[in-house]
Formats: structure tokens, sequence, C-alpha cells
């Protein structure tokens, strides 16, 4: 077993176990791909393997927020995310938009990298996803997208939540993200 670390906040107390050994399987080269709306194949090259991933842009926050409700059944309800992530962002601990640059806005962990992709920018009915294709105002030329992943060394979906909920601490937490 590792060093044992205690933790105090609150009043509770809570045990951490650091073992360097066992947080390789969370470590990896992160590859980016830019998303072509026009193209559902822009995503192909996309491995069909467990790992993480992220969804960055340039869209400004305003532009989530004035979005309409969903059409398809079980698309996220991206304004009611950000009226989630409004508190976060007031405290400091939301991912905020890089002037001239690219931002996470989402993350997550998958079975298989490839399939989340086309669902959260192509959509798919049933699919609990962000089907950002379903918005023509976050298809425009000026808000540029990519899709980011980073293989898991595991199949094993408890690893591969935590390693969400880490990257979510350490990094800030993704505006369209709501739990």
């Amino acid at each position: 077993m590792g060093q044992k670390m205690s933790f105090y906040e609150g009043g509770c107390k809570i045990q951490l176990f650091k073992n360097a050994g066992n947080l390789k399987i969370l470590t990896g080269t992160m590859i980016c791909a830019p998303v072509n709306f026009s193209d559902i194949k822009c995503l192909d090259h996309v491995p069909s393997k467990p790992g993480w991933y992220f969804i960055k842009t340039n869209t400004p926050i305003t532009a989530f927020q004035d979005l309409r409700t969903p059409m398809v059944e079980h698309h996220k309800d991206i304004p009611e995310c950000i009226k989630f992530t409004n508190t976060l962002l007031a405290q400091g601990f939301a991912i905020i938009d890089q002037p001239g640059g690219l931002r996470v806005v989402y993350n997550g962990e998958t079975k298989s990298l490839r399939q989340r992709a086309k669902e959260h920018f192509f959509g798919k009915p049933g699919t609990y996803c962000l089907g950002i294709s379903d918005y023509p105002t976050l298809k425009q030329p000026k808000c540029k997208w990519e899709f980011c992943y980073v293989e898991a060394g595991t199949k094993d979906m408890g690893v591969r939540l935590f390693g969400e909920q880490i990257w979510r601490t350490v990094n800030g937490w993704p505006i369209l993200c709501e739990r």
C-alpha cells in the first residue's frame, strides 16, 4: 500500500492513498482533432477504445446561454447546464473563456471514444449527449471545435470515472458538465 495521507475539511476526514505506480494508468498522450460539422467522417480516425475525452471550443459562454431547449429526447439541455455552472463560475471553480483560444467545455469517460465523439457532435436520438450539431449557432464558422482524447490503460469504468473527476479537480469544471 502507498503512503497514507489525511485531509481535513469541514470536520470530515478523508483518507487519500498515494501510490505513483497506480496513477500511471491515468496518464497518456492527448490527441486533438478539429470537428467539421459537414463531414461526420472527420471523427473516423478516433479509436473505438475506452478512454477520456475533452470537447474544446472558442464559443463564448453567452452563446450557450441563448440556445433553445433541445428537440431530441435525452440530449443535454445546454442552457440548463450553464445555469448549473454559473455558481461554479462565480466561485472561480469553472473553466472560463480563453480569449483567442480554445478551452474545455465538456469532459467525460467512455468505453468507445469514436462513438462518444460522434454522439456529442452529431447527436443520436435517445442518447444522453450534447448533440452540438442540433444548434445552428454552434456550427457557425467562427465557432471552432475540437475533440481531444486520451486512451485509457483500462476498461474498468470505475477507474475511468476516477480519472474524469481527478481531471476536473485539477483543471476546473467544464461549463457544459452537470455532474
